[in-house]
């Protein structure tokens, strides 16, 4: 890097208002202790991008350059090179949020209930969402059941309130189930 930097000081001189890096492309070899085979590696490091603009100190820009390389091929000496990188995929943790329909009239009504969900940073997975309806069981006269009164629903019988519900993906239909009770 020494040898080159009077020729490199003397090129960013004469080209000024120019956009630049540096890029040092090495071969790296570094013996694997368990088969004593030499693994390779031929990376690429760079600087980072540097405006020169008349009265740029373009010796202290070069020095920074290779300052960084030096900093980023140290970091690449560190890592073993020689295994596979561990991505870790893992769900970090789950939030639940609370919706409600667009329309908060009367849901008693034969009309269109849609609950739109607006996930711009957020990752929905369906599989694991649930819907709560929270409500009052009421007899046919409008009257509330007592406590003692004994109450039976059919099983998923919530689901029977319903003649069709779809779910959609940016407005697309992913599933319409029809009757779903």
């Amino acid at each position: 890097m020494r040898e080159v930097k009077s020729q490199f000081v003397d090129l960013l001189n004469r080209n000024r208002q120019n956009k630049v890096y540096l890029a040092l492309n090495c071969v790296m070899e570094k013996p694997d202790m368990s088969t004593g085979e030499v693994v390779t590696a031929k990376p690429t490091f760079r600087s980072v991008v540097e405006t020169i603009v008349d009265g740029s100190d373009v010796s202290e820009i070069y020095s920074v350059a290779v300052d960084k390389m030096m900093e980023s091929m140290a970091c690449f000496q560190i890592l073993k090179f020689t295994e596979k990188p561990i991505i870790d995929e893992s769900i970090q943790e789950y939030e639940y949020h609370e919706y409600e329909p667009q329309a908060r009239t009367n849901l008693n009504s034969a009309s269109e209930i849609v609950i739109n969900i607006e996930l711009r940073d957020l990752f929905s997975q369906p599989s694991e969402s649930y819907l709560v309806f929270e409500g009052r069981l009421t007899k046919n006269d409008d009257t509330a059941y007592a406590n003692a009164d004994a109450v039976a629903l059919t099983n998923n019988g919530i689901m029977y309130l319903f003649n069709n519900i779809s779910y959609r993906l940016s407005n697309q239909e992913i599933e319409s189930i029809h009757h779903p009770g």
